[in-house]
């Protein structure tokens, strides 16, 4: 099957779109939903003002509910392809979460669900209908945000099925079977997303034996795959068919979704970096935009930078500068941005994902990024009494092209554009990882100047980047003669590109080494 390409969105003004939480929905009748409108009490706030809703229909477009170029606020009866206007799913009880711990917010929920559905087969891999029908109608939706001028971001995937996959050959392997899956949709919608596993019932009308495989699996892959979570339904009321959720069984179900995703759906500070426009009157007349595949959304035409703000709870830690690659051609954001960012904070470190401008033609390659980069050290530092954390304490890591850049503002030390800031322009410790453009002929290019003032580095590199590790062992010769304080992990496969992703390859230990060093270097 070829990987799915999914156009996130397209911004054609002089500023990003303003981003939006997209949260999928998918599963069979109890994701789809049963639970009938009629019965919803009178005392319950059904006007979601800021939620916005798209269904996809049995065939994956948009369903007759949904307006053309319009988005649908969230209602009940908008949500279920059972029985028309009649019926809801779990859809409601989360939006009734997100309008109580987020008011006034927006959010966006895509939703496709089939009852009676199969991962064995309706959701198969290679062939699943139900698994086409769900990529259509996500694609539908993003592209109805974009052209509402909004940015779109996955944050979260709420999954609820297993009912008919408590069969004699298909329960005891359903956690392998959903694990494959969801990583699919990972792969398909966003790495970085949240994923909820909505628990099935033991009060359904199935042999409780088969039905309890089914459970465990659930129970497994929740525990076992990252950034993912169980929902337990146990103890909710069921419609007469003891299977499906009634109308207070419904509500109750999308409310434990709702607040164990809550977490993962905080909104995160956005910072332009040149609100009045960038230095030396620089202009590009190209159109940003971002495309899923492979895995990986890659932005290009980036002329709007942005520094996005992934904060922790504790006070006056370390902040990390995270920077893509791409081959300032385009940017990794993801893979190289986002999830790296996340990283960082489960070693209790803030970051900031910088999606730096990308240079066009006539410009002096490499200055634009430099100049982001400098002025997104200044910003941070700037901020450091607003967030709490350490602003004498500021790291940048960057890859491949990202990597380069992290090396010329580590070792730059005259400022790149005219400004009156006073914060200080290069990082206190720096982490390239694969970088490239460093060497040429076994010296650093001019632009590279390694002195007693570089910051303590990490430099990580596989030997079979052959494209690029040349720059590694040179970059790492001077260091050692200004006598700066650096580590290089130094390994043999892995290949270049792969962020923290793991190949099965000497490079998957990188991010330990990373770890034991700020340990035991940053303070």
């Amino acid at each position: 099957m070829k990987s799915l390409l999914l156009l996130l969105f397209l911004a054609t003004t002089a500023y990003c779109a303003e981003p939006i939480r997209v949260i999928i929905v998918s599963g069979q009748s109890n994701a789809d939903g049963r639970a009938e409108t009629k019965d919803i009490p009178s005392d319950i706030d059904l006007n979601f003002e800021n939620i916005f809703f798209y269904q996809g229909n049995a065939s994956g477009n948009c369903h007759e509910s949904c307006p053309p170029n319009k988005l649908l606020k969230l209602m009940p009866g908008s949500g279920s392809l059972y029985k028309g206007k009649n019926h809801f799913g779990i859809e409601i009880g989360l939006g009734l979460v997100l309008k109580e711990k987020f008011p006034g917010e927006k959010f966006f929920i895509i939703k496709y669900a089939k009852g009676g559905s199969s991962l064995f087969t309706d959701w198969d891999l290679k062939k699943g209908p139900h698994l086409t029908n769900l990529r259509k109608t996500v694609e539908g939706g993003l592209k109805a945000i974009k052209e509402l001028g909004y940015a779109p971001e996955i944050r979260a995937f709420m999954w609820h099925q297993g009912e008919s996959d408590s069969k004699p050959d298909r329960a005891e392997v359903y956690g392998e079977k959903l694990t494959l899956f969801l990583k699919q949709m990972r792969k398909d919608f966003s790495s970085t997303m949240a994923i909820a596993i909505g628990q099935i019932n033991l009060g359904q009308k199935i042999d409780p034996k088969l039905c309890g495989l089914v459970m465990k699996g659930q129970e497994e892959t929740a525990k076992s795959f990252p950034k993912s979570m169980l929902i337990p339904s146990a103890g909710l009321s069921l419609k007469d068919d003891q299977m499906h959720f009634n109308t207070e069984g419904m509500i109750a179900l999308g409310k434990k979704y709702g607040e164990a995703l809550v977490p993962h759906l905080q909104k995160r500070d956005v910072y332009h970096l040149w609100p009045d426009g960038a230095p030396d009157n620089w202009k590009n007349d190209a159109q940003e935009q971002a495309v899923r595949s492979g895995g990986v959304t890659r932005y290009s035409g980036v002329t709007d930078p942005i520094l996005t703000f992934y904060p922790v709870k504790d006070k006056n830690r370390p902040v990390v500068l995270v920077c893509p690659g791409g081959g300032y051609k385009k940017l990794a954001y993801d893979k190289e941005g986002t999830e790296i960012a996340e990283w960082f904070n489960s070693q209790n470190y803030n970051a900031f994902v910088l999606k730096y401008r990308l240079p066009g033609k006539g410009d002096v390659r490499h200055l634009p990024p430099l100049q982001d980069a400098q002025r997104s050290i200044s910003l941070i530092r700037s901020m450091a009494k607003k967030y709490g954390y350490n602003g004498n304490s500021v790291g940048m890591m960057g890859f491949s092209a990202g990597g380069h850049l992290t090396v010329m503002t580590s070792t730059t030390q005259k400022r790149a554009y005219e400004s009156s800031e006073t914060e200080k322009f290069s990082p206190d410790f720096s982490m390239p990882v694969y970088p490239a453009y460093l060497s040429e002929k076994g010296q650093l290019t001019d632009i590279i100047k390694v002195n007693n003032q570089t910051p303590p580095t990490f430099i990580m590199h596989a030997e079979d980047d052959k494209g690029h590790f040349k720059n590694s062992p040179v970059y790492e010769e001077a260091l050692k003669k200004a006598g700066i304080n650096y580590s290089f992990f130094r390994c043999k496969t892995g290949g270049h590109g792969h962020g923290m992703r793991k190949n099965g390859k000497e490079a998957d230990k990188w991010p330990e080494a990373l770890a034991e060093w700020l340990k035991n270097n940053i303070k």
